[in-house]
């Protein structure tokens, strides 16, 4: 249950420093807090730092020390060294004339619940985009319309931890290469053979001694298959 009564005070600290560099505080409602920057200074890949977190009731603001109670301790934290030049690899694992499937890995961290990509689609003038919480994508229509024979579509993909929704460009990152998405083409209608076509015989080339003769195809058949 939370405690609507309290507050929380969360200390950030250097890796190598015993005092708090900087404090948070926070209403009994809260108990999460998103760290993207100690000392000014923003998170990068392998930065590590220390938080604790301490609570206190309300009334207990006057007291010694604030009041505060059950003073976590710092305990160490790192941001993901990974991430750094990981980047989504979406590839088309199947196409059918209806739809096709895309799917990539999830990003390199032990949970990938707080993850959610970004998918950008175009056929090179009309452009559209979603966003999805599986690292999956399944295409059945573009455009408004429902896929066609023979359109061909490319894909991007961006990643972002759902919490950075906030930040610059939303905090999206780690894009993908273009990947591309041909549906088959349609097929083209085969006339029936002609069996009634009564070749027409004509010289080609007269000559002094030789006369070339020459005749027009069975129509719509295959070479191969006339004797």
């Amino acid at each position: 249950m939370l405690c609507c009564g309290c507050r929380y005070r969360v200390r950030l600290f250097g890796t190598d420093e015993e005092a708090a560099t900087e404090e948070y505080m926070l209403p009994g409602s809260q108990t999460k807090y998103a760290v993207r920057s100690v000392k000014g200074r923003g998170l990068h890949p392998g930065d590590e730092f220390k938080a604790a977190v301490a609570y206190r009731h309300r009334s207990d603001a006057a007291e010694e020390g604030g009041g505060w109670q059950r003073d976590s301790g710092p305990v160490a934290f790192q941001t993901h060294p990974a991430l750094a030049e990981w980047r989504v690899k979406p590839q088309v694992k199947s196409v059918t004339e209806e739809e096709a499937s895309i799917k990539w890995s999830s990003p390199p961290v032990p949970d990938t619940r707080g993850w959610e990509y970004y998918v950008k689609v175009t056929d090179g003038e009309t452009k559209e985009d979603m966003i999805v919480s599986k690292p999956r994508v399944k295409l059945t229509s573009f455009g408004g319309q429902p896929l066609q024979l023979g359109q061909h579509l490319r894909v991007t993909v961006e990643s972002r931890l759902k919490v950075d929704a906030d930040d610059e460009d939303g905090g999206w990152g780690h894009r993908s290469s273009e990947v591309h998405v041909r549906l088959p083409e349609p097929e083209v209608p085969v006339e029936p053979v002609d069996m009634n076509h009564q070749p027409t015989v004509k010289a080609l080339e007269e000559n002094l001694a030789d006369i070339v003769v020459g005749w027009d195809a069975v129509p719509n058949a295959d070479p191969s298959k006339i004797e």
